[in-house]
C-alpha cells in the first residue's frame, strides 16, 4: 500500500517549482586592515588604537558598529568597559520571510573575559536563538534562523555585559529561498527509460547528456553524464521522489521519478 501511494503521488505532480539559495548580505569586511583575529591575534591592545576606530553609526558596508574596530579583516567590538554591537543591513531581496543568518564569531582571549552575545531582530521577524556563547582564541561559525522577516528587518548582536565582554566577528551572510520557476512535465521526456528507481537508473539518449538530479525541495542531490544505453548507480539516493533534468544539444527533459 505504501509503494502505491508513493507511485501515485508522483503521477499526480503536473509541476514542481525550483527553488534555490539567494544570497542578500555576504560581507567579510575586507576593508577592516587592522590588527587581530585572522593573523591569529586575540588579546592584543594594539589594534585597539585611534587609527583601527571605525565610527559609530552607519558604515559604508551597510553595517551599523558602535564601539568597534579594524581588526584583520574582521571586526573587533568592545572595550573593557564599554560593550560593542554590529547591525546588519535591511534583508532587502527576502523571499517568503524566512532567513539564515551565518557568521563567525570569537570572545577576546582573555581569562576573564565574558562570553556571551545577544540577537536581537529589528523591525519583523523572529530569531530562532537569542544569546549565542563564543569561545575564545578561534572563530566558530554561528547560524541564525529568522522567521517572518521582511524587506526591513536587521538582525543586531551584541555583547551582553558592558565589561569585558569583546568579540570578534567576521563572514557575515544572510541567504533566503528564491524560487527558480515551475517546470512542466510532459510524457514526451523520455531520456529516463525507468521511473522507479532501485538501486539504478537507466538511461536511453541519442548522444551525451548531462544529468541532474533534484530532490523535491529543489536541491541538487547528483549529477553525472550518460551516453546511448546506460544504467548509472544510484544506491546513495535516500528514499523519495525526485526531479531528473537530462540536457544534450541545447535540449532539456524533465521527468519525475521514485526512489525505493
Amino acid at each position: 500500500m505504501k509503494k502505491f501511494y508513493s507511485l501515485i503521488a508522483v503521477a499526480a505532480l503536473a509541476s514542481v517549482s525550483f527553488g534555490q539559495e539567494k544570497t542578500i548580505i555576504d560581507e567579510g569586511f575586507s576593508f577592516a586592515q587592522g590588527i587581530g583575529a585572522n593573523d591569529g591575534i586575540w588579546n592584543s591592545t594594539a589594534g585597539s588604537g585611534t587609527g583601527n576606530t571605525i565610527a559609530d553609526g552607519v558604515h559604508a558596508s551597510g553595517f551599523s558598529f558602535i564601539k568597534s574596530y579594524a581588526a584583520n579583516s574582521a571586526i573587533k567590538l568592545g572595550t573593557g568597559s564599554a560593550k560593542g554591537e554590529i547591525t546588519s543591513p535591511a534583508f532587502t531581496g527576502i523571499v517568503g520571510g524566512n532567513a539564515t543568518v551565518t557568521f563567525q564569531s570569537a570572545a577576546w582571549n582573555g581569562a576573564n573575559e565574558k562570553t556571551t552575545l545577544v540577537i536581537e531582530i529589528l523591525n519583523g521577524g523572529t530569531a530562532d536563538l537569542a544569546e549565542i556563547t563564543l569561545g575564545k582564541g578561534s572563530f566558530t561559525t554561528y547560524t541564525i534562523n529568522v522567521t517572518g522577516a521582511n524587506a526591513n528587518t536587521q538582525i543586531n548582536v551584541a555583547a551582553k555585559d558592558a565589561a569585558s565582554n569583546r568579540f570578534f566577528i567576521d563572514s557575515f551572510k544572510v541567504t533566503t529561498q528564491s524560487t527558480l520557476g515551475t517546470i512542466d512535465y510532459t510524457e514526451a521526456s523520455k531520456a529516463v527509460a525507468n521511473t522507479l528507481w532501485t538501486n539504478t537508473a537507466s538511461f536511453n539518449v541519442k548522444d551525451q547528456a548531462n544529468v541532474e538530479v533534484y530532490n523535491i525541495n529543489g536541491q541538487l542531490v547528483k549529477s553525472f553524464q550518460v551516453k546511448g544505453t546506460q544504467t548509472v548507480n544510484v544506491s546513495d539516493l535516500v528514499k523519495g521522489v525526485y526531479v531528473v533534468k537530462t540536457t544534450s544539444n541545447g535540449k532539456t527533459s524533465t521527468q519525475k521519478v521514485v526512489k525505493k
